[in-house]
């Protein structure tokens, strides 16, 4: 089975690829710069490594064209895990490059990838990697850009949900857990390898009554 992972290179992205790989799939990681994606390289080798910028349109349409002929047209799981983590904190007037960019790595760029693949994605386990901090009713203050892109990408997902359930994929958005990776720091609640194998779980247990919905990494619903 081919699982396609999106953003391996480092942190969850990386230890996704490890465990599906250890689990027999076929796994094709994407990173922007293969070559210096060395432990990706020992993973699943060079050649299982596409090169995508979520953030370039251009580079999402070679992407498409690649893995269409390297899957033979045929993705069982396709997993966005690329991000970016915009500005921390609360800042007074935040800039507007920097909050473009972190709603076009986070939202836009998945959601035209996905778009774009539709397809190839029949009966595929699409899983979005988004955060706890997209949810509206339990949001706070701080982290503007980050908030702003994951309740888009969220709302893009569920759009997705309804666009996609006619050829039986299913669309779910994960929480991963306050995760120790660059982004969420060392201080972080839980390790990479108890997120990774959590979102397997997730995703090896879901049916179609489960597309379209915010979870965890536990399968814990995740008020909107």
């Amino acid at each position: 089975m081919n699982v396609v992972i999106i953003g391996a290179n480092r942190g969850i992205g990386l230890e996704l690829a490890k465990e599906y790989k250890n689990l027999n799939f076929n796994v094709i990681g994407t990173s922007r710069n293969p070559m210096s994606s060395t432990s990706l390289q020992e993973e699943i080798g060079l050649e299982n490594i596409l090169p995508l910028d979520i953030s370039n349109s251009n580079s999402i349409d070679e992407f498409c064209d690649s893995i269409t002929k390297k899957t033979n047209s045929k993705i069982d799981i396709l997993i966005n895990n690329a991000g970016a983590r915009g500005e921390r904190g609360r800042i007074e007037i935040p800039d507007q490059k920097v909050m473009l960019d972190t709603i076009n790595t986070n939202a836009i760029g998945p959601t035209i990838l996905i778009k774009s693949l539709k397809s190839i994605l029949e009966k595929t386990k699409i899983a979005i990697i988004t955060s706890g901090m997209g949810s509206i009713s339990k949001t706070m203050s701080g982290d503007l850009s980050y908030r702003m892109s994951k309740a888009a990408v969220n709302m893009a997902g569920r759009n997705l949900h309804m666009e996609l359930k006619k050829q039986k994929s299913i669309i779910l958005l994960i929480h991963p857990g306050w995760v120790q990776t660059d982004m969420g720091g060392e201080n972080a609640d839980i390790s990479v390898e108890i997120s990774a194998k959590g979102i397997i779980n997730v995703i090896s247990d879901a049916n179609n009554d489960d597309s379209g919905t915010f979870i965890d990494y536990k399968g814990d619903s995740i008020p909107w």
